[in-house]
Formats: structure tokens, sequence, C-alpha cells
């Protein structure tokens, strides 16, 4: 089986540069792996997509809409997510990307570990979760926060750890110990042969 690293590419940096210029570039990364252009839609296209697209900067919408389309293609194409760090002070009302991640994967009931022992959003999402016994560090709430509400406890994280493990991940400032702990739980679930909703 040969194996090859995914690149995940969205439009707003790249409208408005040379189409020969991207594709060479393209067809270049196939001998270290693949480049998926993900659209809003969200759909995966091949850069000739967008050869005719709008040159002109993209607007802070844009921006938004094709980083969330990246993060949900993400996210959906992996077995695991794992969270660490992340701002929570945005200049605009929209979700933290960590916490967009984790909130997908916990949707998708995929593998979720919360490193939140290093701070940031990965704490407050720890905290929210119920999987510490911490508040949010932040000042009030990030923008969509209260979407976790449905999902609090550990059970809801199918990654292998029970709660005191999950605790200790949320909690620890050791990466050592995270690292063995996300380990551990990957063990577990492929040792489970579970047969998962997706």
């Amino acid at each position: 089986m040969e194996y090859g690293v995914t690149g995940y590419c969205v439009p707003p940096p790249h409208v408005g540069k040379p189409y020969d210029e991207v594709q060479t570039h393209e067809a270049s990364s196939d001998e270290l792996g693949f480049v998926k252009w993900v659209m809003p839609d969200p759909e995966t296209q091949p850069y000739s997509y967008l050869a005719h697209a709008d040159p002109r900067a993209p607007g802070l919408h844009k921006w938004d809409s094709g980083l969330v389309a990246l993060r949900n293609t993400v996210v959906h194409e992996s077995f695991a997510c794992i969270v660490a760090g992340g701002r929570t002070v945005l200049t605009h009302e929209v979700m933290p990307s960590v916490a967009h991640d984790a909130l997908v994967a916990l949707r998708d009931q995929r593998p979720l570990y919360v490193l939140g022992g290093l701070g940031g959003c990965a704490a407050d999402i720890a905290a929210v979760l119920r999987l510490t016994d911490s508040q949010p560090s932040t000042h009030g709430s990030w923008h969509g926060m209260d979407a976790f509400a449905a999902h609090i406890g550990s059970d809801h994280l199918h990654n292998g750890l029970d709660p005191l493990e999950n605790q200790t991940l949320a909690e620890t400032t050791d990466v050592e110990k995270a690292i063995s702990l996300v380990l551990r739980g990957l063990d577990r679930l492929v040792a489970q042969h579970r047969n998962w909703p997706w």
C-alpha cells in the first residue's frame, strides 16, 4: 500500500493566481501525496473548477465559508480528531476552528481526544464537556459554545478511554503522557473492531 500526504486547499488564497501556475503545483504534488480543493458545497474538486473564478480578493464571508468547508472535509475524512490549544478571542462572530473540529467529531461520533491541559480553546471544550472540574477560562463564551451542551460527558467521545483517563488527558500538561493516552485509546478501538456508524 502506498502512503502519501493529503493537502486540503480552499479557494480564497489562490483565487486570482494564474491557473497554469497552480495547476503545475498541483501536478507536482502527485509524487508526495494528494491535493484536494475544497469548495463551500462542501465538495472536493480539481483546481480547474476555479479557472473562471472571480479574481477579486475574497471577502470575510468567503474566507469563513471556505474554512468551514475545509474543516468539515478534514474531520469527515479522518479516523479521529485530537484538539489542543486554539484561540478563543476572535475579531468576529465565528466558532473557533478547534471548537468546530471537535463539534464535527462529536456529531459524527468519531473518536475525539481533548488535550485541555495546554490551555486555549481545548481547555474550554474540556470544561464545557465536563471532562474536568474547571470552568471555561474565557470571559463570557466564544461563539457556538452552547452547541456542546448536547455532548456532555466522556461517553460522547468514543475514544476508547474511560472517564478517569479522559479527565487525565484533559488536565495533564505532560505532552508525553497525553500522547500515551491517545495511543492507548486508539489501540483499544482497533482491538474492539467496532462497527462505526460512518
